[in-house]
C-alpha cells in the first residue's frame, strides 16, 4: 500500500495514496500551484520583467502546498460533522 507521511506543526498526517480523497487532493495541489505560478509569469511578464525559472517553481511549490494543506484541512472538517 501507498503511503505518504507528513508533518505540519504537531499535526501528524498520513495519506493512503489509492485513496480518491488524496488523489483530488494531490491533483488540486499540482494543478492550483500550475496556475498560480503561470499567472505570476504572465502579469510579471506583462510588467516588463524576465522570465525567472526559480521565480515560476517556487511559486508553484509553496502554493501548492499551501492549496493543498487548505483543501486537505477542509475534507478532514467535513468528515468530522
Amino acid at each position: 500500500m501507498l503511503q505518504l507521511y507528513f508533518q505540519i506543526g504537531k499535526t501528524k498526517c498520513r495519506m493512503d495514496l489509492k485513496n480518491k480523497q488524496t488523489k483530488a487532493i494531490l491533483i488540486g495541489t499540482l494543478i492550483g500551484g500550475l496556475v498560480y505560478a503561470a499567472l505570476m509569469t504572465l502579469f510579471d511578464y506583462s510588467n516588463r520583467q524576465d522570465l525567472s525559472i526559480g521565480k515560476f517553481l517556487a511559486n508553484f511549490i509553496f502554493f501548492g502546498i499551501f492549496m493543498g494543506w487548505l483543501t486537505y484541512y477542509n475534507i478532514k472538517k467535513q468528515s468530522r460533522k
